[in-house]
């Protein structure tokens, strides 16, 4: 047993070392934001956010197939903190099994199933960043600009740890040091495959394979506070951390903009990055270059220069970098920040400017839905924000929405397909937007607004689609 535990211990001391030190690092940068007072308040609301959004990653799986793959890396790791106990445990003695748990059936299958979903997953990760490759889809993937590489060191290190842990576990099967039954089901199968080598050679390959595991785990440590997986550590942090209510509502009613306290001298915004908040710093470092933000940004899917994507992580090496140089141009250049519409499309919020009933510009704010969607159906949503009186709304033949004033809106989930909307007067035939057809796709919101003036007969509609 000598072999085994100085390997595994040096490599923690190193890792945890080195670690340490970067997370220490990151915290002092997102702490050297301004401050962010009354963000710990409405514990039981960010409880609720943290087992939602964190536990049951239920933001995530909004997108099926990369959500439910995240979801079970997640889930799987949980679960596999067991193993890393069990590796821990098997530096000092062979036969090590955790107290009290260590020989349950469903504990033993539990661990396997879930290395063997998270070995699917990363193979799902794998397909999705071979189809969206930014060298095959250009500006079109939504991993354009992002880090590639190290996102496929990433999927090689989880790999590298599900099968150096099911390797040392299948030799223990032969040398009468696993703690589990047949429920175990990968580590005996595989077992079955190492048992023609004999005991020796079993007992080496679990020496070896056990010192592999703790040395992969904690160069995976390493990996992820020095790249964009940083997010592990800081995601749980940034929801704990999230404004409560999630709006302020007018842009009068911000704090920040108090009318009898302004002055000329009264800053607005931030000119260097040392002028962003802590929590605006905390969510520059919580990126993940998912892409997704960049993929919805109506600017990007038009060729302009703007990417919400990379504006953040340009943002996050300014941070790193500390050198509190001007954003603009520095940073930021004029092209990209001009381009921004300031859609909200990458928000759960669209800002819209139009005209009240009776003809005078304002600004709304609404929320847009972010709820998971029965499988292959579409939510529609139609917003009244034109200077026109109450209209009827009809899908098909259908009337879906009765009598609907500005600024109201209304709400619906159907079988996606083709549909043809139309915008009647309310309570008469006449006709003022469309027929017009839609193929509205499953799991997709499509918002519809009627926009515009009846009395210049300029109604129409302006569409907008998330997932």
């Amino acid at each position: 047993m000598l072999t085994r535990y100085p390997i595994g211990l040096a490599a923690t001391a190193v890792a945890l070392a080195v670690a340490g030190r970067r997370l220490a690092f990151v915290f002092g940068l997102v702490s050297s934001g301004r401050p962010t007072p009354g963000r710990l308040g409405k514990k039981s609301v960010r409880a609720r956010l943290e087992l939602e959004e964190v536990v049951e990653q239920r933001r995530l799986l909004r997108w099926r197939v990369p959500g439910v793959a995240h979801a079970f890396t997640f889930w799987g790791f949980c679960v596999l903190i067991l193993t890393i106990v069990e590796a821990y445990g098997g530096l000092f003695r062979h036969n090590f099994s955790i107290p009290g748990i260590g020989h349950a059936a469903v504990v033993g299958f539990g661990e396997d199933f879930s290395a063997c979903a998270v070995l699917v997953a990363v193979f799902v990760f794998g397909v999705i960043r071979l189809r969206s490759s930014p060298k095959r889809e250009g500006r079109a993937s939504r991993f354009y600009g992002s880090r590639t590489a190290v996102a496929w060191i990433t999927l090689g290190m989880i790999a590298l740890v599900v099968l150096t842990l099911l390797v040392y576990r299948a030799a223990q099967t032969n040398t009468g040091d696993f703690p589990y039954g047949w429920r175990a089901f990968a580590s005996h199968e595989l077992g079955r495959a190492l048992a023609p080598l004999g005991v020796p050679a079993n007992r080496t390959i679990e020496t070896v394979f056990i010192d592999l595991n703790v040395v992969v785990v904690m160069a995976f440590l390493v990996l992820v506070v020095y790249t964009k997986h940083l997010h592990i550590v800081m995601a749980p942090l940034n929801i704990a951390y999230t404004r409560q209510p999630s709006r302020l509502g007018a842009l009068d009613k911000t704090p920040e903009i108090d009318l009898e306290t302004m002055d000329e001298d009264t800053d607005f915004g931030a000119g260097r990055i040392d002028q962003f908040t802590c929590k605006q710093l905390l969510d520059l470092v919580t990126c993940t270059e998912c892409g997704r933000c960049q993929a919805s940004c109506p600017a990007w899917n038009t060729g302009k220069a703007l990417s919400p994507k990379l504006l953040v992580m340009d943002l996050r090496e300014e941070l790193f970098r500390g050198t509190r140089q001007a954003l603009l141009p520095n940073v930021i250049a004029h092209e990209v920040l001009c381009a921004c519409t300031t859609c909200g499309a990458s928000e759960n919020a669209a800002i819209v400017a139009n005209l009240t009933a009776t003809g005078s510009p304002t600004l709304n704010v609404f929320g847009d839905p972010t709820s998971s969607l029965p499988m292959g159906d579409a939510r529609v949503i139609i917003r009244h924000v034109a200077d026109a009186p109450g209209v009827d709304v009809y899908a098909g033949n259908t009337k879906v929405a009765s009598d609907l004033t500005n600024p109201l809106k209304a709400t619906l989930v159907i079988p996606a397909g083709k549909v043809t909307v139309k915008v009647d007067v309310a309570n008469t035939s006449t006709t003022v937007i469309g027929p017009a057809t839609f193929d509205f796709k499953a799991g997709t919101t499509t918002v519809i607004y009627a926009i515009g003036s009846a009395a210049g007969k300029t109604l129409t509609v302006a569409v907008q689609t998330y997932s």
